[in-house]
């Protein structure tokens, strides 16, 4: 059943409420005109009144050029209980009418709610020397609020305030009761361009905070700039003994990115295999998988719990055991985990087969199989196949096809396996065109290292391959430097 009459009512209802709202601005703009200045703005602010819209106010805000400090806080008082109009109103107002925003850092006079909007504005919006700045600094020292402290640390953070001021107000935060203060904290310390010992002792300290933020956010700061220094790394391995499970593995995490290699690590890790919590598994499978050859000792518990971890987990472990070097006695279990349904698992046991290079030959036939799968264990498939080498002939005819391959990683690689099955050269402009690709992204930085040992080995043929290399020579990492260097020898030798 349908009801015209109350249709036609809520139309006209509608339409009555934009005629009044069009008079009531009509009739403030000519009030405006008439009065003084004082009577023009009392007039505006009372027009204000009945409106509670940002979007209502900020078209007529325009015709008002500068508003009064007394009308500013007006409109922000007004609006303090709708985040995104208060956000707004100081991005308009903001380096005419610091003052403003000042008040509402006030603690305790002010309500919470505003000192942390006038931070997060503060921080957004531009920095203001002066009483705002001291208003900030006083916040994130002792307000007695922690998100609001939390707040005033990024707002200083994103200006930048002076370090001189900054770094001392960051190292007593590292230490604050308040989790996302001392995650902002320790988060911070890896951009102050300052280093001291004070800094990194507060870094390493922090690897041992109970939260798991802080201790990412310490570890991440201290690799980023490599700040742990060889005298620092004793007290780093003093965590390792923590009787906290999470940051002893912090700790080894942390000494393994940095480049260490240890029996004593691998001893930690693999006692780490048996925790009750599977994401610490899973950290200290990977992680054993960084050390490489050293942890061979390892793999005997590696491959004993393959069948009792998930998908997930289990392609940790294989990825792991590829980088430690499985032994022939591993390649009934690898080549099970070939005819899996999940893609996720078949790549790396790819991977690990190939890992083992000449001794899984009889894995050939497999592993051409995997050419004509989906991305991930095509494209290892054929990196497998080349480091099998030449008993992987058979699977010549089929890598020759894979140059023409759409996904272009899958090209690279099958030009890599007939370099080393067949040691043809007719596919170099391939990895020519994958080391310039590689060297301008971070996410492909470490295949550079790769490419260039696969362009030396083919020496003058991989002649189109000099600028790139000659520009390599003075990359900012010093193993691709090396590795530069060392191909351009190869290929300029006769």
């Amino acid at each position: 059943m349908r009801f015209p009459n109350i249709a036609k009512t809520s139309k006209r209802r509608t339409i009555g409420v934009i005629l009044l709202s069009i008079a009531a601005v009509l009739i403030t703009l000519i009030s405006l005109r008439t009065e003084s200045p004082d009577q023009q703005e009392e007039i505006w602010f009372k027009s204000l009144a009945p409106w509670s819209s940002l979007k209502q106010i900020a078209p007529a805000t325009n015709f008002w050029p500068k508003i009064s400090p007394e009308g500013t806080e007006f409109l922000l008082k007004k609006l303090r209980r709708q985040e995104s109009a208060f956000e707004k109103c100081y991005r308009k107002f903001w380096f005419q009418l610091p003052e403003i925003g000042h008040k509402f850092l006030r603690a305790p006079a002010s309500p919470e709610a505003d000192r942390m909007r006038a931070a997060f504005a503060f921080g957004k919006y531009g920095p203001q020397p002066g009483a705002v700045e001291l208003g900030l600094i006083q916040l994130a020292s002792s307000d007695p609020d922690g998100d609001v402290r939390a707040e005033a640390l990024l707002a200083l953070i994103n200006w930048p305030a002076g370090e001189n001021k900054l770094i001392p107000l960051l190292l007593k935060a590292t230490k604050d009761s308040y989790q996302p203060v001392r995650s902002t904290a320790v988060r911070a310390l890896a951009f102050v361009s300052s280093f001291s010992d004070d800094v990194e002792q507060a870094l390493i300290a922090a690897l041992g905070d109970p939260d798991v933020a802080v201790r990412q956010g310490a570890q991440a700061a201290l690799l980023q700039n490599r700040w742990a220094r060889k005298r620092q790394y004793p007290t780093i391995w003093k965590l390792t003994k923590s009787s906290d499970e999470n940051v002893r593995l912090t700790a080894c995490s942390t000494l393994v990115q940095l480049g260490i290699k240890s029996p004593e690590l691998v001893q930690i890790l693999t006692a780490m295999l048996s925790s009750t919590k599977e994401l610490n598994r899973r950290e200290a499978v990977a992680l054993l998988g960084g050390q490489g050859p050293l942890a061979k000792p390892a793999l005997p518990q590696l491959v004993a719990l393959l069948d009792r971890m998930d998908s997930s987990t289990q392609a940790t472990l294989l990825w792991s055991i590829g980088q430690i070097g499985p032994g022939p006695e591993l390649m009934p279990t690898l080549t099970r985990f070939l005819n899996s349904t999940n893609g996720n698992v078949r790549s790396p046991a790819v991977f690990a087969l190939g890992a083992m290079g000449p001794a899984a030959a009889s894995a050939v036939p497999a592993l051409v199989e995997c050419l004509s799968s989906d991305r991930g264990p095509r494209n290892n498939a054929a990196n497998a196949l080349g480091r099998i080498g030449p008993a992987a002939k058979s699977a010549l005819p089929v890598l020759r096809r894979l140059v023409e391959d759409p996904d272009f990683m899958v090209q690279q690689n099958a030009a890599f396996a007939i370099w080393r099955i067949a040691r043809e050269t007719n596919h170099v402009s391939i990895l020519v065109r994958g080391l310039d690709q590689a060297r301008k992204s971070l996410v492909t930085l470490g295949n550079v290292s790769w490419l260039c040992g696969i362009l030396g080995e083919m020496g003058p043929a991989a002649s189109d391959a000099i600028p790139i290399l000659d520009e390599l020579c003075h990359h900012e990492q010093e193993y691709i430097r090396i590795a530069a260097t060392n191909a351009l020898e190869k290929i300029k030798t006769p």
